[in-house]
């Protein structure tokens, strides 16, 4: 069966509202036509404009399909026309003379395959025909790439297709039900097809990029910026010896480009790939423009899940189809994040292969719920799942996209390939550091078109500002600045510093603290909303206004980190408001209408489900603003009230929220920009003091949650005591180190924790049961920490930030620290004999007579340290293995064992130290310490220069010396103890 395309009564409405669409493009590609935003308002007002009605003829609507299809083809490709052109006086005339022709539909016919496939249907033939003739006519320019212009048309005319139908799919039900006839249900699940694919292409398209200006039109597509990638091959190479060694080869190469690549390979060898990258590196913005570019190929169908919404149960298949099955809308101009019916089995009946996008691989937890081990398990059954399915009929394709530890953790847990990991690469250039795997360093780089080195900064710069009314060629400063590299070098953080007050003169504010951008925008949205009525008439001032935002963002940190349901804001609401009775009255309170004022959207199928937010870095960014703020209040009630009357207040408003590395620099940083030092030091004693009550005590945590299992109950308890020692370092860390010197006891700069019986190991369980052995995140919020004189002997310290503690005279013995930060830490006098430091950084810290027999080191900073008197005998500091990893808190990567630039050695004690591997060690530095003949040393050392370099010593100075100071250190606890000063 075939339909006739008969003209609809109302031709010319369409005529009119296609020639002012087409035009309006025009216009955009010139290089003096009107403000882009305009433009695209034009073009939506155009578009609303063909409608049929419902009196129209099956005939008819073919008709306006057809109308459509070509009407928005040209718009879009036009639109990829990267040229800038002149227009010519006879632009009208070439535009009417186009449609003219490409619309004379006379004697056609449209069938299930030109539906399905318009691209090859000869209705189009006219219309492709003479479009090179509009762009030659309608322009001056003589050169403005015909060819792909050509291209994009094609491409463009199956996702055209798509919209016109979704944009309707009431009125274009009667030419699916006419053409259902000869084709069956395929000419159905097409239609179905084409309604998700054109949901996922207009969150490209349409969706307007992030903005505190309600009325922001401009889509992704218009700035969107293509990301390059890099990945690990692992390849053995065959020794001398007969022996194969495994090598990490570094790839770099434009990430569209490699994931096509991957889609042309045989999917029965390697059906996945894994895209990962950092908050705010592109990842959801590629697998969004990469599903569009798919689709107007028309090779595969495309998939798009959110994995927020979905649900892992055990059967992958299963819950797919439920997921699609639950977010199916059969109506809407958007199109349809799901499919009336299972994909799979549809896959049975179908030629084209099928691409499954997994966007968000670690954001699959809900309440309750370990997001990690779940992108874990997705990932190895979606391994499982494509394998069988790929040795017969149509080919399945997976592409996975999630932040890094997700991924990495889910791709080992698969036992899948490196190379099949593709990371983001930051937009600024690449440097040795950037390609660095995380299992050693690449022995040789791949980089084919030369990405390594480019700059993309500028580029998206360049996109931007014309769009604005810019000028593209004035780079400002703050756009490549080293300085702001924490907020230029991910797309997100660079749009969010470009639409910020942090622009202009004033960016150099924003390098010392990256709050400030965020802060700056919730600003704007707060006054774009003051003066409205819902505002005003709830009295939302400044104040309330962020204080409801922390509300929101708390609530979606106790649910997933990006999503909240109305009963956890209520909660919240009232724990960290308490003016619950007020809020009642106020629909300007509630959570859909906070939700609102920020880019939110429903979560799961609509609002009752709750919100998430768009941009994660923005809940990330409230929730640690609420928790300090809630820290605060804290303080101010243990004024009035006793510890356990506060308590349960603050267990109940953390539940089992877990820290994120995110939110911790947010919360470090937030302190940093709303306190003074003397405030910060007020606030911290007074939040120790809460800490001191909850070490022995507890939180009531089976009070705040009665219902709740006991394992769960543990990690409330973890989460609620990690929140609390996060929000009291964070406080000390405002106040800047003083003199150690004459401080010997509880700095005012460190957090002075009164460990319950510290000289028996206590100290280690305290910190083991907030999750420091098991590397939860507060690991990376224990800065300014006192651990001076405590028992840690054989503690896990891996990954811990303690920059700037206090561990004089601490115990330390057989303990080990990878990639830890121990910076501007006073080690003086510690007992760390035996233990291992890997990756970690200790600049500019005192270990001054410290012991440090058998220690082991690799790849440690220890630059401008005080080394004075210290026992490095028998360490090991020899060459490394070539194995490296970057400081995670510092960014430190030392090529060698020890760093000892600046350093100073004066009496450090060195027999039988292997210091091989040392880096920047001097023969005065040497000199200055005590060594012998047993001391290796570096190569790069003459050891000639060296006085002691043919001498046997004996441990005597250092040994007496240590032994003295510990032995004055406990009589001055003895004198302090009996004070009770200590």
């Amino acid at each position: 069966m075939s339909i006739v395309l008969t003209p609809p009564v109302k031709k010319k409405n369409f005529a009119n509202a296609g020639f002012n669409g087409i035009l309006a493009v025009l216009e955009a590609i010139g290089p003096t036509g009107p403000n882009i935003p305009n433009v695209l308002q034009n073009l939506k007002a155009g578009y609303d404009a063909l409608t049929g009605t419902p009196d129209d003829t099956v005939g008819s609507r073919a008709w306006v399909w057809a109308f459509k299809t070509i009407t928005y083809a040209v718009a879009d490709a036009l639109k990829a026309q990267q040229g800038r052109a002149p227009l010519s006086r006879q632009k009208d005339d070439a535009v009417k003379k186009f449609l003219a022709t490409a619309c004379d539909f006379e004697g056609q016919q449209l069938t299930a395959s030109a539906l399905a496939n318009p691209g090859l249907s000869p209705i189009f033939d006219k219309a492709r025909q003479e479009f090179g003739n509009l762009v030659l006519q309608a322009t001056t320019g003589a050169d403005i790439g015909l060819e792909t212009l050509y291209e994009n048309f094609n491409e463009s005319l199956r996702a055209s297709s798509n919209r016109a139908v979704a944009e309707d799919p009431t009125y274009f039900k009667a030419i699916e039900d006419a053409l259902t006839g000869l084709a069956g249900e395929g000419t159905r699940r097409d239609a179905h097809w084409a309604r998700h694919a054109h949901w996922i292409s207009q969150q490209f398209t349409d969706t307007p990029v992030f903005s505190p200006d309600e009325d922001e039109v401009i889509p992704l597509e218009k700035v969107y910026l293509p990301l390059r990638c890099y990945w690990h091959q692992s390849v053995k190479r065959e020794q001398e010896s007969g022996n194969e060694r495994s090598e990490f080869h570094a790839h770099v190469g434009e990430l569209h480009s490699v994931v096509h690549a991957w889609l042309n390979t045989d999917p029965r060898r390697e059906p996945i790939r894994v895209v990962t990258g950092g908050p705010g590196s592109g990842k959801s913005s590629f697998a969004r423009a990469f599903a569009h570019e798919v689709i107007k190929q028309g090779k595969h169908r495309v998939l798009f899940m959110q994995m927020q919404h979905m649900s892992v149960t055990g059967s992958l298949q299963d819950d797919i189809a439920r997921y699609v099955d639950r977010r199916d809308t059969a109506t809407g101009k958007s199109g349809s994040p799901g499919l009336p019916g299972n994909p799979f089995d549809w896959r049975k009946s179908d030629e084209k292969p099928i691409l499954l996008i997994f966007d968000g691989l670690d954001e699959l937890s809900t309440k309750e719920e370990d997001g990690e081990r779940y992108a874990r398990e997705l990932l190895l059954a979606l391994k499982l799942m494509l394998s069988p399915i790929n040795t017969d009929g149509t080919p399945v394709r997976a592409l996975v996209l999630g932040r890094n530890v997700a991924c990495q953790a889910a791709l080992a847990a698969a036992n899948m390939s490196t190379h099949c990991l593709l990371n983001v690469a930051p937009i600024a250039r690449m440097t040795a550091d950037t390609l660095h795997p995380s299992s050693g360093t690449p022995s040789d780089v791949h980089d084919p078109e030369q990405l390594v080195g480019k700059d993309q900064r500028e580029e998206y710069w360049q996109k931007w500002a014309p769009l604005k009314g810019l000028d593209p060629k004035k780079i400002p400063n703050v756009i490549t600045a080293k300085s702001m590299e924490e907020l230029n070098v991910e797309p997100l953080l660079l749009h969010l510093l470009m639409i910020s007050s942090y622009s202009g003169d004033d960016w150099e504010i924003a390098a010392n603290n990256k709050n400030v951008v965020y802060e700056d925008i919730l600003l704007k949205i707060f006054e774009r909303n003051k003066n409205k009525d819902h505002f005003r008439a709830a009295g939302v001032d400044q104040a309330l206004f962020f204080g409801l935002m922390e509300c929101l963002a708390i609530a979606a940190w106790r649910g997933n980190g990006r999503t909240g349901d109305e009963s956890d804001f209520r909660l919240v609401r009232k724990l960290h408001l308490n003016r619950e009775r007020q809020f009642k009255e106020f629909p300007a309170a509630s959570l859909k209408s906070v939700a609102l004022n920020i880019h939110t959207r429903a979560g799961q199928d609509d609002a009752d489900s709750g919100f998430e937010f768009i941009h994660k870095s923005f809940g990330e960014y409230l929730a640690a603003r609420g928790l300090l703020s809630h820290a605060i209040k804290t303080v101010g009630a243990l004024e009035e009230s006793e510890p356990e009357d506060i308590e349960l207040q603050w267990c109940q408003l953390i539940g089992g929220a877990e820290l994120t590395s995110e939110i911790i620099n947010f919360l470090y940083n937030e302190a940093c920009l709303r306190m003074q030092p003397e405030t910060a030091s007020a606030y911290k004693e007074k939040l120790t003091e809460f800490v001191d009550w909850v070490l022995i005590y507890g939180f009531s945590v089976h009070k705040a949650a009665p219902e709740t299992g006991w394992s769960q109950l543990a990690t409330n308890q973890r989460c609620a005591l990690a929140a609390l020692f996060a929000t009291a370092s964070a406080m000390a860390f405002v106040i800047p180190i003083g003199d150690w010197d004459a401080v010997e006891f509880n700095p005012h700069w460190t957090l002075n924790i009164k460990w319950p019986d510290a000289k028996n190991f206590t100290v280690k369980r305290k910190l083991y049961d907030v999750g420091v052995s098991d590397e939860h995140p507060v690991i990376g919020a224990l800065r300014r920490l006192n651990l001076a004189d405590t028992s840690l002997w054989d503690a896990s310290l891996s990954r811990i930030d303690i920059e700037g503690a206090d561990l004089r005279y601490a115990r330390l013995n057989w303990s080990i620290f990878i990639g830890s930060n121990l910076s501007n830490v006073n080690m003086c006098c510690v007992n760390a004999a035996h233990t291992k430091f890997l990756f970690t950084d200790l600049r500019s810290s005192d270990l001054s007579y410290g012991d440090f027999e058998y220690s082991f080191f690799r790849s440690v900073e220890m630059r401008n340290c005080k080394l004075a008197g210290v026992n490095f005998s028998n360490a090991d500091a020899s060459s490394d293995d070539g194995f490296r990893a970057a400081n995670t808190f510092t960014g430190s990567l030392v090529k060698g064992s020890i760093d000892f630039e600046g350093a100073d050695l004066t009496g450090a004690f060195l027999h039988n130290a292997d210091l091989s591997g040392a880096l920047n060690l001097t023969v005065e530095a040497l000199n200055s310490a005590i060594g012998d003949a047993t001391t290796i040393t570096p190569d790069y050392i003459d050891r000639s220069q060296i006085k002691w370099a043919e001498t046997i010593t004996k441990k005597q100075e250092p040994f007496f010396t240590q032994q003295q100071k510990h032995f004055e250190r406990r009589e001055k606890l003895r004198n302090l103890v009996g004070t009770g000063n200590s």
